[in-house]
């Protein structure tokens, strides 16, 4: 009777300790995340120390998406209820009011952005790129849902009126490796032509980031005193990107294989387009 009643104090006394064990070490992940989370000057410090601690690579694994990633359905409500859901995404990912220098105002650029997936990577490249005085231009490529396309078109209304996305009815079904990978920008590009006076256009895909500040890419685009940034092979090499047949497009000039990213200044661009 006495050994029964022993045991089952022990029994309870172990239950107690592993509730105190699991209550210590669920409050340890809250306070991991509000270091992480949160968007104090002190927060942000710690966030930096933690991420770059030799010692981290576990709970940075586990902690190394500082913001969520958002489903196609939260950015189709984005500018609903006034847009709060706007202010509170560009908030949440960006919180700093980022300067914005003389030479910056000065020197605005144009950006074709050609998306296809992944609307979240999408709204964060937007967020981290832009600025009131650039302009930006985003095509959808038309073989996407009309779910996704409708998303991006509130990504680009929750920034302002300098982002616009490409009619659907324009959009083109772009094909890897075809002409219409050139003709998706070419019809972003001449949109961007009419919607401001930039001075280079640079163009990015929807799966990038960037590594270079604004003032950083002005600074240098300024040094460049007009000219491109254009990396083309001349055409007697790799012929086999060149097929024999007849070409699906009218061919008035001749034709070089080129990287896909380039940086065209803005005369250059509107003698072509």
């Amino acid at each position: 009777m006495y050994m029964g009643s022993y045991s089952k104090i022990k029994i309870s006394i172990l239950c107690v300790l592993f509730l105190l064990a699991v209550t210590w070490y669920f409050g340890l992940q809250i306070n991991k995340k509000k270091l992480l989370y949160g968007f104090s000057e002190t927060n942000k410090t710690n966030r930096c120390d933690f991420l770059f601690a030799k010692n981290s690579s576990n709970e940075h694994h586990e902690f190394k998406r500082l913001t969520p990633l958002y489903r196609v359905e939260y950015f189709l409500s984005l500018n609903k209820a006034a847009g709060q859901l706007c202010n509170a995404f560009k908030r949440d990912l960006f919180p700093t009011k980022v300067p914005i220098t003389v030479q910056e105002m000065t020197f605005p650029l144009g950006f074709v952005l050609t998306v296809h997936k992944s609307i979240s990577q999408v709204a964060r490249l937007l967020r981290l790129i832009y600025r009131p005085q650039n302009v930006y231009v985003i095509h959808v490529d038309r073989k996407t849902s009309l779910e996704f396309y409708e998303a991006v078109q509130e990504i680009a209304k929750c920034f302002g009126t300098n982002a616009a996305v490409v009619p659907r009815n324009e959009s083109i079904n772009v094909i890897w490796g075809d002409y219409t990978v050139l003709e998706q920008e070419l019809v972003a590009a001449r949109m961007l032509l009419q919607m401001g006076k930039w001075k280079y256009f640079i163009n990015l895909t929807g799966q990038e980031l960037p590594l270079k500040t604004n003032l950083e890419l002005v600074l240098a685009l300024n040094m460049l005193n007009g000219s491109n940034i254009i990396d083309a092979t001349l055409k007697h090499r790799f012929k086999f990107r060149m097929p024999r047949r007849r070409a699906s497009f009218p061919v008035s000039s001749e034709f070089f294989k080129m990287s896909l990213f380039h940086v065209v200044v803005r005369h250059r661009s509107s003698r072509h387009l």
